[in-house]
């Protein structure tokens, strides 16, 4: 008698993400208007189009505003730790700043998923907000 078992292999559910210590959700700020609404969402599109080319939607969408001064590399360095093991950074990705010094970007990859950071930056150095695509959750 031969017994054979499938198995169906699942994707490990998406990581779940601490938020930046020091940020603030958004969603819990006042409101951005304006040239620096435009220009959050202007990013977010941005860097979900240029995601879509490599891997599979939908994301969810986060964003933070900033305390001023934190360091590009200490948002990276939290996102990563965040990641941990099996996520390396997808260098099809540029960080950014050559065209638009206001605008930075880092995605990482655990090979068929993606989870990415964009900062924006207000014209007038005001305005900081950190954006934060994950795969998105079954739930």
């Amino acid at each position: 008698m031969v017994l054979t078992v499938a198995g169906c292999a699942s994707e490990p559910p998406p990581p779940e993400l601490a938020a930046l210590p020091g940020t603030v959700e958004r969603g819990r700020t006042a409101p951005l208007s304006g040239a620096a609404l435009t220009r959050v969402e202007r990013v977010r599109d941005h860097l979900q189009s240029r995601l879509e080319e490599h891997y599979e939607p939908p994301w969810d969408t986060d964003q933070f505003s900033l305390p001023a001064g934190t360091p590009w590399d200490e948002m990276t360095a939290h996102y990563a730790a965040e990641l941990g093991r099996g996520w390396e950074v997808d260098t099809r990705f540029p960080e950014g700043g050559a065209r638009d010094p206001g605008y930075r970007c880092r995605v990482w990859s655990d090979g068929d998923r993606a989870v990415a950071i964009a900062l924006s930056v207000g014209e007038d150095g005001g305005g900081r907000i950190l954006t934060v695509l994950a795969p998105k959750g079954d739930g």
